[in-house]
């Protein structure tokens, strides 16, 4: 108030409107007219808080139990069908981690609205709740150690979340309102679209943007679903086609909870109880099967960035396979370990490339009969041709099965030690273990026999899967350069 009553104000005025015939004049009557108005005390601005929902009270049943005692895992699912998955570990002390799985992931998104998905992980997170802003919501939880975001897999949506013990109810809470009243909101999506156009225009004007962008999608036969959209099939959408989408999978997919840490089992468990009790009954949670996506063989793509930084990026791919069995992904993963090794060594000591080399193996756990082998590196137009022979020469003797034991071990030994080492936290047991074992339950003994089934991996094993999908024949390429000098 004392600052709009003083004497001396000024109006400053910019923009692109052209005003003509007198424009300082025009500008004064507009302000004097505005300075005229009476203001009155807004009495309709409402008092923000949290919570501003709250259960029903009803409690209904618990209609199945599970455990697995080796693991440590429970199981509990009410009536109404939303499943509660549980691991008590004692990895960070008084923290917890959450993750709320529902509906279909990008894996199910319709042709006809490619990219929905892309955008709508990008409005959610933007939006809050549908009462609360995103700055809403923060300031109101600045006390407390609750947090969440949303995100969408290929198989599901799902919100993401993490709390001290103390603030366990909280963080329930956060993901009750989120579920309840599912924050969609038309300048959110107005933000998203614009971040998103400056994302894509950024990443096709360099080598590693345009990796991100389409790296995916060519192992994936060009199918929409991978990747990164491109910003035409964004603008295609509009902002109901994205709420829509949202709601829908918040109001009517199956639930799925898991959650891992130092916390009360009771209280978790009564926690899980009063909140998701006021649920009308969901669909049951199983698997569904998406189109199928097929992984190109003896095909290469070529693409120039739009920039004038010199580098390049070499990207080879071969066909493996999905997940099961296990044993075959487990020595697949293996054989990309020994594949980098002989890739550090070859190219980058001998053909002298600065960046680290990298193969690793992907095997889809959702797409039947898709996985791939990949071997990739940084370098410049230049070393292209060299490199992608290099590769060639690598992959055909690899095939030949001459691996040494020193070799093996060399690539087994810190395999099984960073699984060791990743086996020890929260995450891994809600993202890999926990997350989607109640419609595949072979995830829960996958993980009785990490250890073990890695560390029994043999020669013998390794050799026998290279035979059978590292085909040099087969070699797919996906590379990157920049524009020649002086274009």
């Amino acid at each position: 108030r004392e600052m709009w009553s003083l004497e001396d104000l000024s109006v400053t005025v910019t923009g692109d409107l052209k005003l003509e015939n007198n424009p300082e004049l025009k500008i004064k009557k507009a302000a004097e007219k505005f300075f005229r108005e009476e203001v009155s005390e807004n009495t309709k601005i409402k008092k923000r808080e949290f919570p501003y929902l709250y259960p029903d009270g009803k409690k209904i049943k618990i209609m199945k139990k599970q455990e697995f005692k080796d693991l440590g895992i429970k199981r509990i699912v009410l009536e109404n069908n939303i499943c509660l998955n549980f691991k008590k570990t004692d990895f960070k002390k008084d923290f917890i981690i959450l993750k709320a799985s529902f509906g279909k992931g990008s894996a199910f998104e319709k042709s006809s609205q490619s990219g929905i998905n892309y955008l709508c992980e990008r409005v959610v997170n933007l939006s809050g709740t549908g009462e609360l802003g995103r700055e809403d919501l923060l300031t109101l939880l600045a006390g407390s150690t609750a947090e969440t975001s949303f995100g969408i897999d290929p198989e599901r949506f799902y919100i993401k979340g993490e709390s001290s013990k103390k603030d366990m109810d909280t963080l329930f809470s956060l993901v009750f309102h989120q579920f309840k009243d599912p924050g969609v909101k038309e300048q959110a999506y107005r933000l998203a679209v614009k971040r998103l156009e400056t994302s894509y225009f950024e990443k096709i004007k360099s080598v590693d943007g345009i990796v991100a962008l389409d790296f995916q999608r060519f192992f994936a036969g060009n199918d929409k679903r991978f990747g990164i959209p491109e910003f035409e099939e964004i603008k295609k959408l509009n902002f109901s086609q994205a709420k829509d989408h949202v709601i829908n999978n918040f109001k009517n997919g199956s639930i799925e909870i898991s959650v891992a840490g130092d916390f009360e089992e009771k209280e978790l468990i009564n926690t899980f109880i009063k909140y998701f009790s006021s649920f009308e009954k969901r669909i049951k949670i199983e698997e569904y099967t998406p189109e199928p996506v097929f992984f190109p063989e003896g095909k290469t793509k070529a693409v120039q960035a739009d920039t004038d930084i010199k580098g390049a990026f070499v990207i080879a791919g071969l066909k493996t396979d999905d997940i099961t069995p296990i044993t075959r992904t487990r020595s697949l993963n293996l054989s990309a370990r020994i594949l980098s090794e002989r890739l550090r060594v070859e190219i980058r000591e001998k053909l002298g490339v600065s960046y680290s080399p990298f193969a690793y193996h992907n095997a889809s756990r959702l797409y039947e009969n898709y996985g791939g082998l990949y071997l990739g590196v940084k370098t410049t137009p230049d070393m292209i041709s060299k490199v992608k022979t290099e590769i060639e020469r690598i992959v055909r003797e690899i095939r030949k099965g001459e691996i040494s034991d020193d070799e093996f071990n060399r690539s087994l030994k810190p395999l099984v030690n960073t699984i060791r080492t990743t086996t020890q936290s929260n995450n891994y047991w809600v993202e890999s273990v926990l997350d989607g074992s109640y419609s595949n339950p072979l995830q829960i003994k996958w993980a009785e026999t990490i250890i073990s089934g890695y560390s029994s991996v043999t020669k013998d094993m390794v050799v026998k899967e290279i035979k059978k999908y590292v085909k040099p024949e087969n070699l797919s390429f996906f590379i990157v350069k920049s524009k020649p000098d002086g274009k």
